[in-house]
């Protein structure tokens, strides 16, 4: 009765935040929580190592540990963006692909630079119709092409040789094991 007292002479405002604070908590409860996926790899190699010689290097991301709202959802698409360090264009925007794949994605792009660092990104969007949080990571290429290896003579071989060797003598009662 108190209740239905201050509700008469409360303001449309007050009474629209009253109904707001006692219908929060379901609300939040009830909207879907699509983290950001995590685990993401280039050529299966995490991002603190993530150096590569691939022209079209394969991208592979977990969901993340969020519960789904609804049984039975599963991804739908994904979109993958690649860039340049730093950089504003796009390298590479996979666009909305309709997939449950989130592993081994080859790269579609333009031709990656060699010695560089790229950033990417991912989201996924469930059958539901929800979108993840976007998720990022870094990697970088090393040699692309053979000419990238210019000055590196301290792998060779000689005419006659097969193999790269370096002969060594062992101790006299040394065993290799």
């Amino acid at each position: 009765e108190k209740l239905e007292t201050q509700r008469r002479g409360a303001s449309p405002l007050v009474m629209m935040l009253q109904l707001a604070l006692i219908l929060a908590p379901s609300l939040a409860a009830a909207a879907p929580s699509l983290g950001a996926p995590v685990h993401l790899r280039v050529e299966g190699l995490l991002e603190d190592v993530a150096v590569i010689s691939e022209a079209e290097p394969r991208f592979s991301f977990v969901h993340s540990a969020a519960k789904p709202t609804k049984h039975g959802v599963t991804q739908a698409s994904y979109r993958i963006t690649v860039k340049e360090h730093g950089g504003k264009t796009a390298a590479w925007d996979s666009g909305a692909v309709k997939s449950p794949n989130s592993t081994e994605i080859a790269y579609a792009g333009s031709a990656l630079k060699p010695f560089m660092r790229y950033d990417w990104t991912v989201e996924w969007t469930s059958s539901a119709g929800d979108t993840s949080a976007q998720a990022s990571a870094t990697f970088e290429t090393g040699p692309m092409a053979v000419s990238d290896w210019q000055g590196a003579n301290w792998i060779g071989m000689t005419a006659d040789q097969t193999q790269l060797r370096i002969p060594f003598t062992l101790p006299a009662g040394k065993t290799v094991s």
